[in-house]
């Protein structure tokens, strides 16, 4: 399969499940908010569907690999000198 093939399959599979949560429970899916939910001492009630969703991010390269023989993790294109950078451009989930 095509790397961008790839790319733009798992994108597409992204963008899917972010609706599917936006459109069933309301909730936006960020990472730092639903992990936060699962840290004590604020356990949500919700904590199974955040579970659910941490559980679906580090199963899905496993099932990548068992459907299509690779799980589409490589080594970094870039050096640490530009993804420390990049990570701090990212925004904290603030609610």
């Amino acid at each position: 399969m095509h790397p961008f093939l790839s790319a733009v399959i798992g994108g597409v599979l992204i963008g899917f499940s972010v609706v599917l949560l936006m459109f069933l429970s309301g909730r936006i899916a960020g990472i730092s908010g639903i992990v936060g939910g699962l840290l004590p001492p604020k356990l949500a009630d919700d904590w199974r569907l955040r579970l659910a969703f941490i559980a679906g991010l580090l199963l899905s390269p496993l099932i990548l690999k068992a459907i299509a023989g690779f799980n589409g993790i490589g080594a970094p294109t870039v050096g640490f000198a530009i993804l420390i950078p990049a990570g701090f451009l990212l925004a904290p989930d603030r609610r």
